[in-house]
């Protein structure tokens, strides 16, 4: 989701309301992301003077408001992409579906 915002739709430098409304979420505890989903994003770039998601990231306030601090739960991750991640021929598989998936996992 990050990554997609930043790239089409909301780049930091052009829509800073919308990164200050995830922090501000993040605070009132409306949404959260979990590590995976943050790490995803340190894994495109280490530069954050080239890179305004990487450096977003990197700022504590920012990870503090949104990491979610508990572990996964296998099961329930594969339950809801059972549920809610069919691939196109019909059967049903837990292997890399889109984080939203793996939030509604996380928050029911």
């Amino acid at each position: 989701m990050l990554i997609t915002a930043q790239n089409l739709y909301y780049p930091i430098d052009a829509v800073p309301e919308f990164w200050e409304w995830l922090v501000h979420m993040g605070n009132a505890g409306e949404i959260k992301m979990p590590i995976e989903t943050l790490e995803e994003v340190k894994d495109g770039s280490n530069d954050a003077e080239r890179d305004l998601l990487f450096a977003w990231i990197q700022d504590d306030a920012h990870k503090a408001a949104i990491l979610f601090g508990e572990n996964v739960q296998p099961a329930l991750v594969q339950r809801v992409t059972n549920q809610y991640a069919p691939v196109p021929d019909g059967r049903r598989t837990g292997c890399n579906r889109s984080r939203s998936v793996f939030d509604r996992a996380r928050f029911g």
